[in-house]
């Protein structure tokens, strides 16, 4: 009597490869859902950031008798503001640096190669889209000593300057302390081009910045405006800018005081990560007294457009 042979039921190769290549559809739909969702919940974050800090700096004020914190990141380089750099007068007493590259901090030798390494993952430096070409929203520009005394008399008198490590572990950063005097460099909101700068003036309340009258523009198609406009806005109305660093007087502060440094999440951290602080100068009679004009994300963004850097530069 024979008898009969069981055979195994089983998943064939086809179908285990039809099984495997649906996982893997799925699986990447769900990474790149998950993504985005971070990518929201971190623009989400970024924005409340800035509002929170903005809430914080009147706080400080009112509890500092209307200073502001001092000891703040200049975001310069140490080698490059010794060396000076190069200037163009705008108007009278306000000069801006022909290279804003060769005063601003944008990366690190993490390798001590005497390379500055921008790729690098712990090259912190400020995004170049935020200083060159057309995304240009920050600029350098030069103290003079009407700026050094309207600083002062809000409370900032030192900055920190960065320096390439050459002696700590890992690369990171090394800050040197510096007082602002006459001549130093400091970053400052550039007007010029429409898409950043121009926009970025008229968010931190200079709302005459779109009179093509008194500030002429390239073209009606992108709205940059020319060396004579700018020139006008800058001469109006200069906003300079600092980060509020790991060893700015509001951190640890019992009085209005942050327990650390607030980073910003939708900068990649091989970047300049921090918020930024914008101070308005004094423009005219009218207008005799320094004070707090807004917080900026690394990107030179205020609340209302702080957007993923990728949706504003279209990458």
């Amino acid at each position: 009597m024979k008898i009969p042979c069981r055979r195994h039921s089983g998943f064939t190769l086809v179908e285990m490869l039809v099984v495997v290549t649906l996982i893997a559809i799925v699986a990447t739909i769900a990474i790149s859902l998950l993504g985005g969702a971070s990518r929201d919940a971190a623009e989400a974050v970024n924005a409340s950031n800035i509002k929170h800090l903005t809430s914080c700096i009147g706080s400080y004020q009112q509890l500092h008798d209307g200073q502001l914190p001092d000891k703040l990141d200049s975001l310069m380089s140490t080698a490059n503001v010794a060396a000076g750099g190069s200037y163009t007068m705008l108007t009278s007493g306000v000069y801006v640096a022909d290279n804003p590259g060769t005063l601003i901090y944008i990366g690190m030798d993490s390798n001590r190669d005497g390379v500055i390494d921008d790729t690098s993952y712990t090259s912190k430096g400020l995004d170049p889209a935020a200083w060159q070409t057309v995304f240009r929203s920050l600029t350098v520009t030069q103290l003079t000593t009407n700026d050094v005394n309207y600083l002062a008399s809000i409370g900032i008198t030192k900055v920190y300057d960065t320096t390439p490590a050459t002696s700590s572990f890992h690369g990171s950063e090394r800050l040197v302390e510096r007082a602002l005097q006459y001549g130093d460099p400091v970053l400052t909101v550039d007007p010029q081009t429409s898409r950043n700068g121009k926009q970025l003036y008229f968010d931190l309340g200079f709302h005459d910045i779109f009179n093509t009258t008194n500030y002429p523009v390239v073209s009606t198609k992108d709205q940059d405006l020319t060396a004579d406009g700018r020139r006008a806005a800058m001469g109006a109305a200069r906003f300079l800018v600092f980060g509020i660093g790991r060893y700015c007087t509001m951190i640890g502060d019992r009085k209005a005081g942050l327990q650390e440094a607030p980073s910003c999440g939708v900068v990649p951290s091989s970047k300049y990560n921090r918020y930024l602080m914008v101070v308005k100068m004094p423009g005219g009679p009218n207008d005799m007294d320094a004070q707090f004009a807004g917080i900026l994300d690394s990107m030179g963004n205020i609340a209302r457009s702080a957007d993923s850097w990728a949706t504003r530069t279209g990458n």
